[in-house]
């Protein structure tokens, strides 16, 4: 090695929100800042951006004004459909306007940075019209063209807007050295979609927010006494909470004592169910909110998450670390994160309540086919869905593009 590579490369961090704040998109810019810190890189935050303060007192309200949350609820999904309408018609130019202005403010600090190598992780608004002589390294656990095609609120979106994004991804898929998506089915988009070089191409697995630190697992088995699922759900409608809801009855009626951990917003179905267990919205920053999730996650047999469209899906990462299985919808991300019959089981998007339940009872009546699948959704946890195995994978990769330009 010589004596330029000898001090830690020096890696700008692109992103539009701080990196620095662990409550940004799903808590992942914080992670991936992380993980690279652990590897030893030296970090330059490029984002021009500040954290802000995030009250951690929701969750309480959540759990304690239902009816009032639920009014809430309402209220901001109709003024956003409201905006959305009257925003339509320049839809396309303002995501070109500001991908224009993102680019800029970025080109600045980049120009003024001394680094070695730049990364981001959903940053191609920011790339679009970026220039840069450095080895560029973008992440990313969808592309806009999965998201507007498989995302219900992006489905009727215009097409002068659909094709604005695929213009800008396009662009800022073609500038970068590697590309890193989190699947299979990103990867295979940027290829179809896009165009994109496979030998650029690079799946690197997210990790998971929630661990068990110094928590004991139980991993015990499920009986017919006590079987316990968890659906995750920000998004109830998108992860089909209504579904999850089914497949719990279901098993009761074929004679297994289920209930279902539901956390996520109130929902009217959830609370007239009495296979449900509502935990409230729990927000991770709040430390007794994280424990109370950790003994959620602890306590359930099954992760449920029967999504309409994922792009990777992190709870079943979570709930691996647990030595928990999923069962999980066959779209996007899941058919990577969960290995089909060795960590938990893959169902077609239509598939009924029943195909769900028969997909947990598979391996939950015999106690050894059950421990055997825990086993493996908890190695694979540790070996491939943790953030440290994301970092050491991804640091690989920065130092082969700076080799590479050298």
């Amino acid at each position: 090695m010589n004596s330029e590579t000898k001090r830690p490369l020096r890696v700008g961090v692109l992103c539009s929100h701080c990196p620095l704040d662990p409550n940004t998109l799903s808590g992942m810019p914080f992670s991936t800042w992380t993980a690279l810190e652990n590897e030893g890189l030296e970090l330059v935050d490029l984002s021009g951006q500040e954290i802000k303060s995030v009250s951690t007192s929701s969750s309480q309200g959540m759990r304690a004004h239902p009816a009032l949350n639920g009014i809430k609820s309402v209220y901001r999904n109709t003024r956003t459909r409201i905006e959305k309408a009257i925003a339509r018609p320049t839809l396309h130019k303002r995501i070109f306007d500001e991908s224009i202005a993102l680019s800029a403010r970025a080109q600045k600090m980049v120009d003024a940075a001394e680094v070695d190598v730049l990364f981001g992780l959903c940053i191609s608004t920011i790339l679009y019209k970026l220039e840069t002589d450095l080895p560029l390294i973008y992440a990313s656990d969808t592309t806009a063209q999965l998201i507007n095609t498989t995302y219900p609120d992006f489905l009727n979106s215009p097409k002068r807007y659909m094709k604005a994004c695929d213009e800008i991804e396009g662009t800022a898929l073609r500038k970068c050295t590697y590309f890193i998506p989190s699947s299979k089915c990103t990867a295979d988009s940027a290829v179809e979609h896009y165009g994109v070089d496979r030998e650029k191409i690079h799946i690197v697995e997210l990790g998971a927010h929630v661990t068990p630190g110094e928590m004991d697992l139980l991993r015990d088995p499920p009986t017919k006494d006590r079987i316990e699922l968890v659906l995750v759900a920000a998004d109830p409608k998108r992860k089909r909470l209504g579904l999850c809801i089914a497949v719990a009855e279901e098993l009761r009626r074929r004679g297994w004592n289920a209930t279902l951990n539901y956390v996520g917003p109130f929902n009217r179905d959830a609370e007239r169910s009495d296979v449900v267990k509502w935990w409230g919205r729990l927000k991770l920053a709040d430390p007794e909110d994280r424990e109370t999730h950790k003994g959620i996650l602890n306590r359930s047999h099954w992760m449920l998450l029967p999504s309409i469209a994922e792009a990777f899906g992190i709870a079943p990462c979570e709930s691996a670390h647990f030595g928990r299985p999923s069962v999980v919808s066959d779209v996007g991300g899941l058919p990577t994160v969960i290995q089909n019959g060795k960590t938990g089981a893959v169902v077609p998007l239509n598939g009924s309540a029943a195909e769900y339940a028969d997909a947990v009872l598979k391996y939950s009546e015999d106690e050894n086919t059950y421990r055997a699948m825990s086993e493996a959704a908890i190695e694979r946890a540790h070996s491939t869905l943790s953030w440290s195995a994301w970092g050491r994978r991804v640091r690989t990769l920065i130092e082969q593009a700076v080799e590479d330009r050298r």
